[in-house]
């Protein structure tokens, strides 16, 4: 998505269109504001998900976004595992950890976007703590 810059009076306003089409509003963002972004999957390991998305984690602009990435699976120490590990700014293993002690977690990180990797997947039943 496109950051577009506006002049309202003297002032310089970043702001990032809206993602429908039919609103005609932009969101502002504030520069001092880092975006907490949080990656969730059982497969960060050797499975398809990895190999496909194995430099996205890392590819995001660090002065903008933070990436958070929890772990429903423990490691099964591929190199897979180990890019992402090394490619996000936080990696958490939670494959131990309750659904309560994991809401709590993503609560504390203030995290701003959760994306779901897994979808309605063998691991549905721990997500139920996306929906408190």
């Amino acid at each position: 998505m496109a950051k577009i810059t506006m002049r309202s009076s003297k002032v310089m306003v970043s702001v990032l269109p809206s993602v429908q089409r039919f609103h005609a509003i932009a969101y502002p963002l504030d520069p001092m504001f880092a975006l907490e972004i949080m990656y969730l999957s059982s497969d960060f390991g050797y499975h398809p998900l990895s190999h496909l998305m194995g430099s996205i984690f890392g590819m995001h602009n660090g002065k903008n976004v933070e990436v958070f990435c929890y772990a429903l699976s423990p490691n099964d120490g591929t190199k897979w595992r180990k890019r992402i590990r090394s490619e996000a700014e936080h990696f958490v293993d939670v494959s131990a950890t309750t659904s309560y002690v994991i809401a709590k977690m993503i609560n504390d990180d203030k995290i701003y976007i959760l994306v779901n990797l897994n979808g309605y997947t063998k691991v549905s039943p721990y997500l139920e703590f996306i929906v408190v």
